[in-house]
């Protein structure tokens, strides 16, 4: 067993910490690492109740980090938040180098297959670091997915009575433009339940006609897996939202979070290709529609969303298909446990 420092700093509300939680219970609890979660605003992964077992150790620290006595031998960065001087420094000192992983954001795109576990040397102290790439690709570093994830996902499935109409979720970034989307849902011929966060957009009011919207309080991270499970089309944002909505088996829409230059298109494309890669043209020409419009405000988006409720059938059975066919891929936690263990034998 070798000891972990897993250093997280808090960037988009709960996403950060929410990755990095699942990420140390998932080392800790399948591959039988001791962690030590080192989290700038530890409040926050208090927040998500995260249940974690005994061998994580959860640690506030900030640029003035001071390198404790026990120091373990592997040092993951999570998202480049910037390993520590003290850390940097303490390493050069050693006989031999700790592992030195950076585990980068969620990738969508193929190229993140040729750079994953590529090394590079600190141009300061001379220290090698490797790049891990998260994402969806054969190559890349995979996601975050426990064990038995699926199946338990079924089991729960099979526990639902059936519902009347259409079950939405929608989590999403403030300025979306959801006026198109909540009247092309009022107007649809089945009754719409749409499910979102007490606090996201509480202006928002359903217009008339076969839309009723539910808030719920904020969720731990096993309640908010079947939430998505439960509904029939999720429409999430970020990356740990996201990521959860691909295991959830259902069809959904991707808000990733705007950048320069308009890169966060190219990431929706990069998913979009690799999702639709078995889709029927159509259903395919109708995500990516759905996704346009989603993050391009003022087109006409009312009868994009119409036509995405009436392939929701095709849709759904895409959706656990491809689920099923990515869960072959190993995953995050998996590849990481195996790269440190080859570097052990290496060393």
């Amino acid at each position: 067993m070798k000891q972990i420092e897993l250093f997280c700093k808090v960037v988009d509300n709960y996403g950060d910490a929410g990755v990095c939680g699942r990420l140390a219970r998932q080392l800790a609890a399948e591959h039988g690492h001791a962690i030590r979660l080192w989290i700038d605003k530890p409040e926050v992964l208090a927040e998500l109740r995260i249940a974690l077992p005994a061998s994580i150790k959860v640690e506030g620290w900030n640029e003035s980090f001071a390198v404790p006595p026990d120091f373990g031998d592997v040092v993951l960065e999570a998202f480049s938040c910037g390993t520590p001087e003290s850390v940097m420094t303490h390493m050069k000192a050693q006989p031999k180098q700790p592992v030195w992983l950076n585990v980068e954001y969620l990738s969508t795109e193929e190229w993140a297959v040729g750079c994953n576990m590529v090394p590079s040397t600190h141009p300061r102290t001379g220290l090698v670091q490797h790049f891990v790439f998260p994402g969806f690709w054969p190559g890349t570093a995979g996601l975050n997915r426990e064990a038995g994830l699926l199946e338990q996902r079924d089991a729960y499935i099979a526990t639902l009575p059936r519902h009347t109409g259409l079950r939405l979720s929608l989590f999403c970034y403030k300025w979306a433009p959801t006026e198109p989307l909540l009247k092309a849902l009022a107007a649809h011929s089945q009754p719409i339940t749409l499910l979102m966060p007490h606090n996201l957009l509480p202006e928002l009011t359903a217009p008339a006609g076969n839309l009723k919207i539910e808030r719920f309080q904020f969720l731990p991270q096993a309640e908010y897996d079947h939430l998505l499970w439960s509904c029939d089309l999720n429409l999430v944002r970020g990356e740990d939202s996201f990521v959860r909505a691909n295991w959830a088996g259902k069809p959904l829409i991707w808000q990733a979070y705007p950048e320069e230059q308009n890169q966060h298109a190219a990431k929706i494309a990069g998913f979009l290709k690799r999702y639709t890669a078995n889709l029927a043209a159509a259903n395919a020409e109708t995500l990516a529609l759905a996704h346009e419009v989603w993050i391009l405000p003022g087109l006409d988006a009312a009868p994009v969303w119409a036509r995405l409720l009436n392939e929701l059938p095709a849709l759904s059975a895409h959706a656990k298909a491809y689920a099923t066919e990515l869960a072959q891929q190993p995953d995050l936690a998996g590849q990481l446990a195996s790269w440190i263990e080859q570097q052990r034998i290496r060393t």
